[in-house]
């Protein structure tokens, strides 16, 4: 199902999960049939990332200036993670298409600059995350058709493809998701026939064992902090009847604790992704780009003309610019811009196709 204007009621909701279930079904059956894209609302990942700098009296004028303008570029804090180290210069970023005549299941990545695109010998899969040292990918994957769902890895370029056999039930499909910032663990969204296995949960990252359960609800795309201490997902309720749809961002500890809402019912419209300063993006009303603290506070809007509705915003690795869907006449390309609102960028022009679940990695 492809995602619309409308997306968002409560009607919207069941259909979607009513057509990732179909999906699962029938995967690999249909080679060219159209994936339920908006089902995951991807993530991304930022692990590892550079520490903002603070302007000190005493420094060296390149120090100074270096620091200024990460002030500059990064909005206000309301907390920053502990333990984070330097990351490379951004990487590739890995995107799914869709359209008519292509393979659903393809993957693609191209340079930062929209340069270089390159076609994955990868099928079976909705999405692609990169792992935080940028040689693996995390993607989705069934063992034969009808199975459910279950994390697989593959390399770089697309290679290796590993298939993990969990020990989740069989009425659970473990969909997209994140790695830790250590490279440890995969956190994925949980869905299946029954509302009663509908969760965020971890597995380990090297064979898919140690099946942990976070949360029970209706929970997607779930991304790890930048220090792996607690992972945002969305989560919509059908209980709440709001108009627009009932989605909200949560944060919940990595071990399942300390769950809270940190946006009100029906302001988000995508899943969050976490800045390397500890802020996290979404999509929100308006069809904008918003920003707001792991504790809910420092809320604000992204102030950027966007001529159409955003989808899945995510933080490149070094936090300066963010990656993000954008439909505009009914097409969605991937775009890149500035926190502060400048440098709109806009990276692929595929007319006869739209591009999803983009993921930016390390050099």
């Amino acid at each position: 199902m492809r995602p619309d204007e409308t997306r968002g009621t409560q009607a919207d909701v069941r259909a979607r999960r009513a057509a990732r279930e179909f999906r699962a079904a029938v995967l690999r059956l249909e080679p060219h049939a159209r994936a339920d894209l908006e089902r995951f609302e991807r993530i991304r990942r930022r692990k590892q990332r550079n520490e903002r700098y603070k302007v000190v009296v005493v420094a060296a004028v390149v120090s100074a200036l270096a620091a200024l303008t990460v002030v500059r570029i990064l909005p206000s804090r309301t907390s920053t993670p502990a333990g984070l180290v330097p990351v490379p210069a951004n990487g590739r970023i890995v995107f799914g298409r869709s359209g008519v005549g292509l393979d659903q299941r393809s993957l693609f990545t191209i340079a930062p600059d929209g340069s270089d695109e390159q076609r994955l010998p990868v099928s079976y899969t909705d999405c692609g995350e990169w792992s935080p040292d940028g040689a693996q990918m995390h993607v989705t994957a069934s063992e034969y058709p009808g199975a459910p769902l279950r994390p697989a890895v593959v390399n770089a370029d697309g290679t290796g493809f590993a298939l993990f056999d969990t020990s989740a039930p069989s009425n659970l499909n473990l969909g997209c998701g994140d790695w830790s910032p250590d490279g440890a663990r995969l956190v994925l969204e949980g869905f299946g026939g029954s509302s009663t296995v509908d969760g965020i949960y971890t597995v380990g990252a090297g064979d898919g064992s140690g099946l942990t359960r976070l949360t029970h609800g209706h929970d997607v795309v779930p991304q790890y902090a930048p220090d792996g201490s607690a992972v945002v997902f969305q989560r919509t309720d059908g209980r709440r009847g709001l108009p627009e749809g009932s989605a909200a961002l949560f944060v919940v500890g990595s071990d399942g604790s300390d769950l809270r809402r940190i946006t009100k019912w029906g302001s988000a419209s995508s899943s969050g992704s976490w800045s390397p300063d500890g802020r996290i993006v979404f999509t929100g009303p308006g069809d904008a780009l918003w920003m707001v603290g792991s504790d809910g506070t420092g809320l604000m809007r992204i102030p950027v003309n966007l001529d159409g509705r955003p989808y899945q915003p995510r933080w490149s690795p070094d936090g300066m610019v963010i990656v993000f869907g954008l439909r505009v006449n009914g097409q969605t390309d991937i775009y890149t811009g500035r926190p502060d609102g400048s440098g709109l960028t806009q990276l692929t022009d595929t007319p006869a196709g739209d591009e999803w679940w983009h993921d930016c990695g390390v050099d």
